[in-house]
């Protein structure tokens, strides 16, 4: 027969383990979410640090980029080709090709401003006396139009190229700082999921409500037995007031 003290402590005992897992979950639980925190406020710093000493492409750099690329060492040779035939110099566009490297717009203005100077008889290579136009002045005025397409050309080739040597650098920025954002947020879905499940802070307590109202019970059906029963023990009545 086990007197009230030892069967509340017997039913104290399921949620007393509870209780212990319960804590042994809450101090794991505060441990991995500091160090998930502390990782992620790493990474951060980190990457903070690396987009500080990364500096964008400047003019002068994707100019000379654009100056190193075959497509445009080919459309050079073609105007300077063009103009030896006009101006007698292949060379005398060079400056203005080298401005249109950094600002490609230009090259539309410059063709427009060597397609109407054809009345003038200013630079183009040959002669015109009288009306009587030599041979080089002939081939010069029949060779303009080509030379303000080559520029044309020209222009949009170099922009096209600094557009494309742009969007590669900006995606290798990207790729380059990519790891560290994918773990950034492995590392906060991580964390995210060890903060959704709650800690059962009250489960101890409805456990201790739970065994006093369970003993409250018994306290009452005991009372409700009458002071004199019949106990049989191996075939004995003993009588229990």
């Amino acid at each position: 027969i086990k007197n009230r003290a030892r069967k509340e402590a017997e039913e104290a005992l399921e949620p007393l383990n509870s209780a212990i897992e319960d804590f042994v979950f809450t101090v794991k639980y505060t441990q991995e979410n500091i160090s998930q925190s502390s990782q992620i406020k790493q990474r951060q710093h980190q990457q903070a640090q690396q987009e500080k000493t990364i500096q964008p492409l400047s003019n002068h750099e994707i100019a000379r980029k654009v100056q190193q690329d075959p497509s445009v060492k080919q459309s050079k040779r073609e105007i300077q080709f063009l103009s030896k035939i006009v101006y007698g110099n292949p060379f005398i566009l060079q400056p203005r090709l080298e401005d249109m490297h950094k600002i490609p717009e230009i090259g539309k203005e410059l063709a427009y401003q060597i397609g109407n100077y054809s009345n003038s008889s200013g630079s183009l290579t040959g002669k015109e006396i009288f009306g009587i136009k030599t041979a080089a002045r002939k081939e010069a005025e029949e060779h303009l139009p080509a030379l303000c397409t080559a520029i044309r050309d020209y222009a949009d080739t170099v922009q096209q190229l600094r557009d494309t040597i742009v969007q590669n650098y900006q995606t290798e920025q990207q790729q380059r700082h990519q790891p560290l954002t994918d773990l950034d947020r492995k590392l906060q879905k991580q964390q995210s999921l060890w903060q959704s499940p709650k800690v059962p802070e009250q489960s101890t307590e409805n456990r201790h409500r739970e065994i006093s109202e369970t003993s409250k019970k018994e306290e009452l059906t005991s009372n409700s037995i009458s002071p004199r029963q019949n106990i049989k023990s191996n075939g004995v009545v003993v009588m229990v007031s």
